[in-house]
């Protein structure tokens, strides 16, 4: 009986250790596991971190693009503006071409005139004498 008694207490005794050492396992997968969620809290707290730098930036991004539109939109306003006033400038170099055009010619016909007013007086000049 005491026999029996020491058996049944060494069988409980190996199942209390057996029990203790499966808590300890169990105790230490869990703090692992906690391990592992503070890594894993890391890690996203990074990632948000990453996330808010890129919508900073893509923000700034989005702000300077405009700035450039508005940039190169008055660049445009500005060149059509001097095309325009360089077609008004050539189209007074034409006038002022087709102008002398017809000053030039205005002389020939006056040589002309002159040429045959020196010839009428030449001829007037034989008649006299």
């Amino acid at each position: 009986m005491v026999a029996d008694l020491q058996s049944k207490t060494n069988s409980v005794y190996e199942t209390i250790d057996s029990g203790t050492n499966k808590i300890k396992a169990s105790i230490q997968r869990v703090m692992q596991t906690a391990e592992k969620f503070d890594e894993m809290k890391e890690l996203q707290d990074n990632m948000k971190s990453k996330v808010n730098d890129i919508e900073s930036a893509s923000k700034n991004s989005s702000s300077h693009s405009k700035k450039l539109i508005e940039v190169i939109s008055k660049i445009n306003s500005l060149v059509e503006s001097s095309l325009n006033e360089i077609e008004s400038i050539a189209g007074a170099t034409q006038q002022q071409s087709a102008t002398m055009e017809e000053i030039t010619s205005s002389f020939s016909s006056i040589e002309n005139i002159a040429s045959d007013l020196k010839s009428l007086n030449e001829e007037l000049a034989s008649l006299k004498i």
